[in-house]
């Protein structure tokens, strides 16, 4: 092979990559425009049997434990060399 063949090869090889990430990257944001904003779970389109997934609660429910949230996070902040709190923290 000359080295005009090689060339013309590398050249065609990225070309081939870039054109086909540009279409690949199209195809995938016209695919997620169409997705629903509502999923499955939270309009309860779950199949029978199927365990509960937790993301229905209301906005009173999760605000019940805020101040505890509160208390853990400021507690964290507080003592950033504690592995408990930040552990605590996080999981809260």
């Amino acid at each position: 092979m000359t080295k005009e063949n090689i060339l013309f090869g590398i050249v065609g090889l990225l070309a081939g990559l870039i054109i086909g990430f540009m279409f690949a990257n199209s195809v995938n944001k016209q695919a997620l425009s169409g997705i629903p904003t509502s999923t499955a779970a939270q309009t309860g389109n779950l199949a029978a049997g199927h365990p509960d997934v937790g993301g229905g609660q209301s906005g009173q429910q999760q605000q019940m434990g805020a101040p505890e949230v509160q208390a853990a996070i400021e507690k964290a902040r507080a003592e950033p060399n504690n592995f408990e709190a930040q552990k605590q923290a996080a999981n809260l």
